[in-house]
């Protein structure tokens, strides 16, 4: 009878753990989740943040080309290459 109480005493402190095996495992999905979208945010900021870093500086040189003039232009030539508008 002794033998029983242990077995089954045994058996349950064994599901037990596996239950928190699974809990952390789960719990770590989501944590690894959260931080690759933290990492996809992160990324993405500093994309546009580069973006609008290249247009301040290229506003502040006077380079570039506005859409406005481009639109008005049929041909239109730079460093010794010509574009031209269908």
């Amino acid at each position: 009878m002794e033998e029983e109480k242990k077995e089954i005493n045994n058996a349950s402190i064994g599901e037990v753990v596996e239950e928190k095996e699974v809990e952390e495992t789960e719990e770590e999905k989501k944590d690894k989740k959260i931080k690759n979208l933290i990492s996809a945010v992160i990324l993405l900021a500093g994309l546009f943040g580069g973006s609008l870093f290249v247009d301040a500086i290229q506003m502040a040189r006077g380079g570039g080309f506005s859409q406005r003039v481009l639109n008005e232009a049929d041909v239109f030539a730079t460093n010794g290459k010509t574009w031209v508008a269908l």
